[in-house]
This record gives C-alpha cells, sequence and structure tokens, in this order.
C-alpha cells in the first residue's frame, strides 16, 4: 500500500528561502515518512531537486536527485573498526522521547556490507553472552528485542524477549546495493535489560548473517560508542587449552603406551613408574584447566547472569564433556589405587633339587583382578578418546571465538599428533595380543 499526499504551493512567498521557481532552477525539496498514522520519528527521509518550467500542468519530467541521507541529523556516526570493518552505526539521544512513552531513548541505524540478518545491542563486557541484542531478519521484515543466553550452532541460547519488552519504536530493515540497514529506537533503561547510559561509556556488539533468514554470523565484534573496539581477553583460555592438551594428548598417551611396551623399558617396575606418575600429572593437569576455565567463565560473565560453567548448550557441549572427563579421570586414578593386587611372583627353584631347567610357573590372576584390568583398560580408552574429541572441539571454538573460524592449521597439528601417538597404541595392543 501507498500514502499519496497531494498539495498546492503558492509560487510566491515573502521567505524568498521557500521561493518555488518555474524559470529553469532547480528547486530542493525534501520528504519524509513515518511507520504510523500520527506525527512520530521519521522512517526514512531524503533531499531531492526538480525543475519546473513555467506553464508547466504535468509533473516534471526533470529531476536532479540527491543522496538521501541514512542517518538523523545531529547523530553521532562511527566507522566501526576491525572485524566490522565497512560497518557505520549512528546513534542519537533524545530526551523525554514521545515516541517512547516520554522515556529517554537512542535511535540507531546500523548499516552493513551484507545482504543479510544483521544485530546490534547493549553489552556490558562485550561479549555475546549476557548481552542483549536488536535483531533485524530482511525475510520476515521482523525487528525485535533478543537475550543472548549461550553461544551454540543451533542458535538456542538466542531467545526472543516477551510481548511486554518489545518496546522498540521507529524499527526498520532495509536493504539496497548489497547493504542492509537497521533502525530502531530504543529505550534507554529498562528492567532485566543492560541498560545505556546517557553520559558516559556504553558498549555494544553487532554481528551480521549471510542469509536473511536468521543463522550463525558471518562477522562479529565489539565496540564501544566513542568508537574504540573492545578486544575480549583469551590469556585464560589459551592457558585452559594448553594444559588440556599436554594432559590429554601427550601426557595421557605416553602413560598407555608405558604399559604396553613395558618389556622394553629398562629397569624393574620402571614402566609402572612412568604409567603412574603421567597418570597422576594428568589427573592434576585436568582439574587445572578446569578450574582456569570456570575462573575464565565468572570473569566474563556479568554478575546478574548465571555463568553456566557445565550447560550441555554450549559448544557442542564441550562444558559437559569436561565435567564428564575431569569426573571419569579421577575415578580411574581412583580404581588405580584401590586395585586388586597380582598373586606374589613364585621364588626361583631350588638349584639342589635339581630343577633348574624348570622355569617358575606364575599363580593365576584372581577373577577380582582379571576384571578390574578389563574395565581399567576399557574407562582409559574411552577417556583418550572422548578427551581427543573435546580437545578437537576446544580448538575449533577457540577459533571461532578468537580467530575468526581460522582453525584449520592447529587442528592438523593437533591431528598429526594424536594420529602418530594413535598409530603407537594400536601397534602396542596388537604386539601384545600377538605374543600372548
Amino acid at each position: 500500500s501507498y500514502t499519496l499526499p497531494v498539495f498546492v504551493a503558492g509560487m510566491n512567498t515573502n521567505n524568498e528561502a521557500l521561493e518555488v521557481h518555474a524559470d529553469g532552477q532547480n528547486n530542493n525539496f525534501i520528504g519524509a515518512c513515518g511507520t504510523t498514522a500520527g506525527a512520530s520519528f521519521h522512517r526514512l527521509y531524503g533531499s531531492f531537486g526538480l525543475i519546473v518550467e513555467e506553464g508547466t500542468t504535468e509533473a516534471p519530467t526533470t529531476a536532479a536527485p540527491f543522496a538521501a541521507p541514512t542517518n538523523p541529523p545531529g547523530a553521532e556516526v562511527l566507522e566501526l573498526p576491525g572485524d566490522l570493518e565497512g560497518s557505520t552505526l549512528s546513534y542519537l539521544f533524545t530526551f523525554d522521547d514521545p515516541n517512547t512513552g516520554g522515556k529517554d531513548s537512542i535511535t540507531v541505524t546500523y548499516t552493513a556490507p551484507v545482504t543479510g540478518w544483521v544485530a546490534v545491542g547493549a553489552s556490558e563486557t562485550g561479549l555475546m553472552v549476557g548481552s542483549d541484542s536488536v535483531i533485524g531478519i530482511p525475510a520476515t521484515g521482523e525487528v525485535k528485542k533478543y537475550t543472548l543466553n549461550s553461544k551454540s550452532g543451533d542458535l538456542s541460547g538466542i531467545k526472543v524477549m516477551p510481548d511486554d519488552k518489545q518496546t522498540l519504536a521507529n524499527t526498520a530493515i532495509t536493504q539496497a546495493n548489497g547493504m542492509t540497514t537497521l533502525t530502531y529506537t530504543k529505550i534507554l533503561v529498562e528492567d532485566d535489560e543492560v541498560p545505556i547510559n546517557r553520559v558516559g561509556e556504553n558498549i555494544f556488539i553487532a554481528a551480521v548473517g549471510t542469509s536473511n533468514t536468521l543463522g550463525f554470523h558471518s562477522v562479529r565484534g565489539s565496540f564501544s560508542l566513542s568508537g574504540k573496539v573492545v578486544e575480549r581477553d583469551n590469556s585464560l583460555w589459551v592457558v585452559h587449552g594448553w594444559l588440556a592438551a599436554i594432559a590429554w594428548g601427550v601426557m595421557c598417551p605416553l602413560a598407555i603406551l608405558a604399559g604396553l611396551f613395558r618389556k622394553y623399558i629398562p629397569g624393574e617396575g620402571m614402566w609402572f613408574q612412568i604409567h603412574r606418575i603421567l597418570q597422576t600429572l594428568v589427573i592434576v593437569l585436568t582439574i587445572a584447566s578446569v578450574a582456569v576455565a570456570i575462573a575464565a567463565l565468572n570473569k566474563e560473565t556479568p554478575a546478574r547472569l548465571s555463568a553456566n560453567h557445565f550447560s550441555v548448550d554450549f559448544a557442542d557441549g564441550h562444558r559437559l564433556i569436561g565435567l564428564v572427563v575431569l569426573i571419569a579421570g579421577i575415578v580411574q586414578v581412583v580404581n588405580g589405587v584401590l586395585r586388586p593386587h597380582l598373586p606374589p611372583k613364585p621364588e626361583p627353584n631350588d638349584a639342589e633339587e635339581g630343577n633348574n631347567d624348570t622355569p617358575p610357573q606364575a599363580a593365576e590372576k584372581s577373577s577380582a583382578r582379571k576384571l578390574w584390568d578389563v574395565l581399567h583398560r576399557l574407562l582409559g580408552v574411552g577417556l583418550l578418546a572422548l578427551t581427543w574429541y573435546q580437545i578437537q572441539l576446544g580448538i575449533f571454538w577457540y577459533h571461532e571465538f578468537f580467530n575468526n573460524g581460522d582453525s584449520e592449521s592447529t587442528l592438523n597439528i593437533f591431528y598429526g599428533v594424536i594420529g602418530v601417538l594413535g598409530a603407537l597404541i594400536v601397534i602396542g595392543v596388537a604386539m601384545r595380543v600377538l605374543m600372548g
């Protein structure tokens, strides 16, 4: 549907600046439109030129259009840096805004060089989790407020706010010339939402997708309204990853290899000492890795939200798998300490009895020991496989958050290391089976 205004304007006025010239000169006009029948903040506006000849009775055919501005007069305009380079954000504070029931508001216009959904909103930390966002979806034309509770590939952590929280005004999502523009007016301070300060620094996050329906973002970033990039501190996550990788990517496989190739390790019982020391270090590093991850989550999570340390929804279950590995690893160590003992070694035959050529026979293992051997090995192999999958998840999601998803080279190194160690474990198992 269209709204068509028709009016008659006098050619001569007392204000020379407002005269309409019919002598071939250019006439500058402005136009604007809103989203409601009553007067409100405009959705679109612009200026254009018309050349009118005296005596013309039809609509003029000569026009000199001006580039229509996309930002409200008086708005601050930011050229966004970093990963959001090429995008612009303008904002304008309005006090006692009639469009928001007389409450102070901010009008935001975010333009990104994509043909897809776009999102922008306030954040306390510069991180997605715990922030609020306004998302414009071109496929439906919807512009709504969302809460961002967690990061997950299926978008389950992105929740649209209830209807009574949808208080935006002057919303629009438009596309032209490969650009997508999201516009909205939002109340500065609302219950259970990230407040926006009239005075002082505000942190915003932004993201864009590659399709007109909501999906996983292709580009994201955070910035302050002063134009500074807000960088996420990755130092604790680096420590977390290295602790876990050393524990389960190197030490645990070496401990298993010590048991498989025990005959080739010199020294009575030396293989067992190596196995025990390495596995103890594995658990110590695992506990340290989990503790560092909890500290990192606590540091990043706003006080008003739960850190969800062991949420199943995050990063394909990475947090929950970490808890399972920690518990199972401790059980494995305790299981090793409480293992049923082997039968005593037979004493050498007495040389005086003339039995020097008969090797001493070892006593048979107890049923409890045989069962323990099976369970200990199954749990060990299962834990190793699970932790290798967990480390792969960690590498992938770390690079998603901190390196624009460029995880291929790191994953290839990891696959190379575990490929070699895994092959040695398979060879060791095969040798033990063949040699009885």
